[in-house]
């Protein structure tokens, strides 16, 4: 599987986005530099990511994208399209469901949205025993949401959605997304780096400042840089 060159088909646009979830059932994965290297490591994840489709979140990935495909992609983040798809959900009187952080953060992004939006939104803030997940399920199926965000942590939201990938097409879910930390921005209780610093690529930094414990993980994305090479040396590049 060649990684870089499947995330070249990432989507450009919020609308093209939607339009293909108007096509067909959509299971969307915000690449990072994270999720990237994941992508390299777990094959599990690249099976389910054979019928996923992308959009390019941060310079991690998008400078690979140019330096070794030639093509250039537009940042489109988990935690912006959360906003965005609020606000389109709003506009055609379609409904949005969050699933995933704590029960405060997840009931504190439901009034947030619904109160700035005016989306017809709800959440659950599950755990991992069957029981919960199967009432997570049964929740979505009651709601019908066009649109479900999963905030369980990559690679476990991916793993779960696609274990119940036709559930929620049988629920009515167009669209899916893994999601990250995005609920917990939007609640308020994590905050985002100010936009400049996310315009410059550098919001990793910024998370790795004010979050400490997040020190460890932001320094085993350095590896993502040998699988580079290796896709590089495997082009016969030299950039």
């Amino acid at each position: 599987m060649n990684i870089l060159r499947d995330v070249c088909r990432s989507f450009e646009s919020i609308d093209e986005l939607i339009q293909k979830s108007e096509e067909e059932f959509v299971h969307l994965i915000t690449v990072n530099a994270e999720i990237l290297l994941l992508l390299y490591e777990n094959p599990k994840l690249q099976d389910i990511a054979k019928n996923a489709f992308y959009t390019v979140d941060g310079v991690g990935v998008k400078i690979p994208l140019l330096l070794l495909e030639h093509v250039a992609k537009p940042r489109i983040c988990g935690s912006d399209l959360l906003y965005d798809l609020a606000e389109k959900c709003a506009a055609r009187n379609e409904r949005l469901f969050l699933l995933g952080a704590t029960e405060d953060s997840n009931a504190g992004a439901v009034k947030y949205l619904n109160l700035h939006y005016g989306v017809d939104v709800a959440g659950f803030s599950p755990d991992f025993d069957g029981e919960n997940m199967s009432k997570a399920l049964l929740k979505i199926a009651d709601f019908s949401p066009a649109c479900v965000f999963v905030a369980f942590g990559a690679p476990k939201q991916e793993f779960w959605i696609d274990t119940h990938r036709e559930v929620l097409i049988a629920s009515g879910v167009r669209l899916v997304i893994g999601c990250g930390g995005a609920i917990d921005f939007v609640s308020g209780v994590a905050k985002r780096a100010p936009r400049l610093v996310q315009n410059v690529g550098l919001e990793w930094l910024h998370r790795a400042i004010t979050q400490p414990r997040r020190i460890r993980r932001e320094f085993k994305k350095i590896k993502l840089l040998y699988f580079l090479f290796v896709e590089m040396i495997s082009k016969n590049r030299v950039v």
